[in-house]
């Protein structure tokens, strides 16, 4: 047994590796009314975890939903590293970690539930996380929808004045958020860890990876998935899934530098 150990231990480290960063809802899982339904696309599971064993090539998952929320839908493979609730949660081997936040950030979040709880009793869906408050209004009619999220946005503006706080937009919804970390920085300390000459790419769909976009585009792919074309900072877009699949599957190929 330990004779055949050894040449696969050295035929993993002489394949190509890299930095594949996926964000969630929307690129590696389709949105669902109910998120807590939103399981990964078919296939996209196994590939992940057969990229993932690739001890030179780091998979993360960059998403705004909570580890605990995010571990309900999918368990990532043990070699995937996750960072949650933009950039505020940290999740590998098992162990989790949230990072403190900015004084004063915990009482504007109560403040910000405060001033739209109301608006759950209209449709809307308040989620609550470590860092931030994310109001969805998916599946109500657009006309409703289009109230309630711009009524929360002019509530939660308030909220921002004191400076601690900032508001996202994303599919069916706008969140308020602990200023200091987003899926850019996070990007940023990813690609601070790479290799030179390591194959890297972000995959995302959303107006809250466009930042991610900017920053990876000056180390690698950037990509959008989605099943419609609109401006974007990313290089190119994939349709998921059967595209998505395709490009994933370039990584278990990829042979890099070495």
């Amino acid at each position: 047994m330990a004779r055949t150990r050894g040449p696969i231990r050295q035929k993993r480290r002489r394949a190509g590796g890299g930095l594949l960063m996926l964000d969630y809802d929307g690129t590696l899982a389709p949105f669902r009314r109910d998120p807590a339904r939103a399981g990964p696309w078919p296939g996209v599971r196994r590939l992940l975890q057969r990229i993932s064993v690739n001890p030179r090539t780091r998979v993360v998952v960059v998403t705004g939903r909570s580890v605990e929320d995010l571990l309900r839908v999918y368990a990532p493979p043990a070699p995937v590293e996750v960072w949650a609730c933009h950039g505020w949660e940290h999740f590998a081997h098992g162990r989790h970690t949230r990072l403190p936040l900015p004084a004063g950030c915990g009482s504007d979040l109560r403040r910000a539930l405060e001033a739209v709880a109301d608006l759950l009793a209209r449709g809307a869906r308040l989620e609550v996380k470590p860092a931030s408050l994310a109001l969805h209004v998916r599946g109500l009619p657009a006309a409703r929808a289009a109230a309630l999220l711009a009524e929360g946005r002019r509530r939660w503006r308030v909220v921002c004045r004191a400076g601690r706080l900032g508001l996202l937009q994303f599919a069916a919804g706008i969140e308020i958020i602990a200023r200091g970390r987003g899926k850019g920085v996070v990007v940023d300390e990813l690609l601070a860890r790479a290799l030179p000459g390591e194959r890297v790419a972000y995959l995302g769909d959303d107006v809250a990876d466009e930042e991610a976009f900017r920053r990876v585009r000056r180390r690698g792919e950037a990509i959008r998935v989605a099943t419609r074309c609109s401006a974007t900072a990313a290089g190119k877009t994939l349709r998921p899934p059967v595209e998505l699949l395709a490009y994933l599957g370039t990584w278990l190929s990829h042979r890099g530098p070495g």
